[in-house]
């Protein structure tokens, strides 16, 4: 949150310093309080509201980021910050609303400063992996890491996975395999990052090396307080246990995650596969994959699991309802690939 103050009332830049130090601090509902004691709002206000709202996570709270950014952009009368782009396209990209976020990136890309560039390349890269345009996603995500002279290990792992993407199984393999070797050499120099073991870790995952998967990943762990980057290493660290047959040991970790933050996804959409092959637990497999449809409802693998939940359980209307709900967000995906981004620039 770095936008310069504009003029504005004393009590009104208070409130946003005010909010924007609590936001710092991580106490976004606190922030957002701050915010909102400015009267009549101003874009910064707005901005930095967004910005907390965007941070709390949680669909509801997503809708209101946008709406803000929405608010903020309309009664903008100076030079628009290009980061309201960036921000407003990740909440546009968190709820599935692909092609809004195509354009924020692009608007980005062509407002920021040349350095940030890179950022804007990588995100709509990464958008356009997600709805299938993996040639789109290839080329932008090569132009991000063209962008940085010395790339994040982030980025090399994206370009990795865009590469592969396009490759059959043997020369994806291959590729994959590269990035692990480079991963593996940087974890052996000194100083050791969490970034270096966690990707590692990734890249033996996908290599089906589960065990030493599982010691980069409780490497990694050791390596960062940080709570995203924690529990991001114990979903894999679950996901790994579960590869690997250790169900209660995986179930645990990823029970842990959702103790921490109720809205990751990933683990209750994990924990309902996980649960949905236990005729036994048919109805905790439903209630985790319900609650992951209702924060990523734009989301059709979830569906198609949740269609065999309710198959199991004899209800066919449900399982049908899924299905085809499934058939159509495919569909959806398919006209945002298809459709001419007239937009784009380079």
């Amino acid at each position: 949150m770095e936008l310069p103050l504009t003029a504005t009332t004393e009590k009104s830049k208070n409130s946003i310093e005010e909010g924007r130090l609590k936001a710092s601090k991580g106490d976004y509902l606190g922030a957002i309080a701050s915010f909102n004691k400015v009267t009549p709002v101003t874009f910064h206000s707005l901005y930095y509201r967004g910005c907390a709202h965007l941070e709390l996570g949680g669909r509801i709270e997503i809708y209101k980021a946008i709406e803000d950014f929405n608010q903020a952009l309309k009664i903008s009368q100076v030079g628009i910050d290009s980061n309201i782009y960036y921000k407003r396209a990740i909440a546009c990209e968190l709820i599935g609303q692909y092609a809004e976020a195509i354009i924020d990136y692009t608007m980005y890309i062509k407002q920021c400063q040349p350095s940030d560039k890179h950022k804007g390349y990588l995100s709509r890269g990464l958008v356009y992996s997600e709805i299938q345009q993996l040639n789109k996603a290839l080329e932008d995500i090569n132009h991000a890491n063209k962008e940085v002279r010395q790339p994040p290990i982030y980025y090399r792992y994206c370009l990795t996975r865009a590469e592969a993407s396009l490759k059959k199984d043997e020369e994806a393999k291959i590729i994959i395999d590269d990035f692990a070797k480079f991963c593996r050499e940087e974890c052996d120099k000194s100083p050791q990052t969490f970034q270096t073991y966690f990707y590692y870790g990734l890249a033996l995952y996908e290599l089906n090396n589960y065990n030493t998967a599982l010691q980069q990943f409780n490497e990694a762990l050791k390596q960062t307080s940080n709570e995203r980057e924690r529990l991001d290493t114990i979903f894999y660290i679950g996901l790994t246990q579960d590869a690997l047959d250790q169900k209660e040991l995986a179930k645990e970790n990823l029970r842990s995650v959702l103790n921490i933050d109720k809205n990751y996804t990933r683990a209750l959409f994990r924990l309902g596969i996980m649960d949905s092959e236990n005729d036994d637990l048919q109805t905790e497999a439903l209630n985790n994959l319900t609650k992951a449809h209702e924060q990523t409802p734009h989301k059709s693998d979830i569906l198609y699991v949740r269609g065999k939940v309710y198959y199991k359980m004899g209800q066919i209307r449900a399982c049908v309802n899924d299905k085809r709900l499934a058939f159509q967000l495919e569909n959806a995906n398919i006209d945002s690939a298809t459709m001419k981004h007239y937009f784009e620039v380079r």
